[in-house]
């Protein structure tokens, strides 16, 4: 009878060990799991860098979100010259100057905007941005801040960053030339505007 009980406690004991090893070893390499996982993404190890372009950008803009084109609207003057162009915006999630879940509408000059009807447009219905605007002139007129006043936004929430955005460099193509595959890095919406958040206050 007592050796039956030490052959039924000799299983328990190893189950355990093999538990507490296996949580153990899942807390070891859960951050190389992640790490991977993020690689095999795309998602770079980069962060948005305090640089003078960036600061100045969020400093400039008066409505900052992260948004949706939901309509494009051409406003026409005398003899049919277009004027203007609304756009309107669902936002997903407003940085500055806009609610989240709300619809904005905002109106560029048509100067802005190749001549003619055969353009490529500027915004298109069901594309997603994270926009810096500047303020609104009284009569609703605005439009992105710079060059990196818009940026592109994919269906996984990731945000691509102009290459002096970002805290690191770029790497060269083996002929010296950056790629320009490599002069965006992309990082979560949320991660942007906490780093807008930062810049606000510096």
């Amino acid at each position: 009878m007592p050796a039956r009980h030490a052959c039924c406690f000799l299983p328990v004991s190893f189950f355990r060990l093999v538990v507490f090893t296996s949580l153990l070893g899942s807390l070891l390499f859960w951050p190389v799991l992640v790490n991977a996982q993020a690689q095999t993404h795309g998602v770079p190890f980069a962060r948005v860098s305090s640089t003078e372009s960036f600061r100045q950008i969020v400093h400039k803009a008066g409505l900052i979100f992260d948004g949706t084109v939901t309509g494009v609207v051409r406003e026409r003057g005398i003899g049919g010259a277009p004027l203007a162009y609304r756009i309107s915006f669902q936002v997903k999630q407003g940085m500055r100057g806009v609610r989240s879940g709300s619809t904005v509408t905002i109106r560029e000059w048509a100067g802005l905007w190749t001549e003619g009807d055969t353009h490529e447009p500027r915004y298109r219905v069901g594309e997603r941005s994270v926009i810096f605007f500047y303020p609104p002139r009284k009569e609703g007129l605005t439009s992105p801040v710079g060059s990196g006043g818009k940026l592109a936004v994919d269906r996984a929430g990731m945000v691509a960053l102009p290459a002096n955005w970002i805290s690191h460099s770029p790497p060269e193509q083996p002929n010296g030339a950056s790629s320009v595959a490599m002069q965006t890095h992309r990082i979560p919406v949320r991660v942007l505007a906490e780093q807008v958040r930062l810049a606000e206050a510096n």
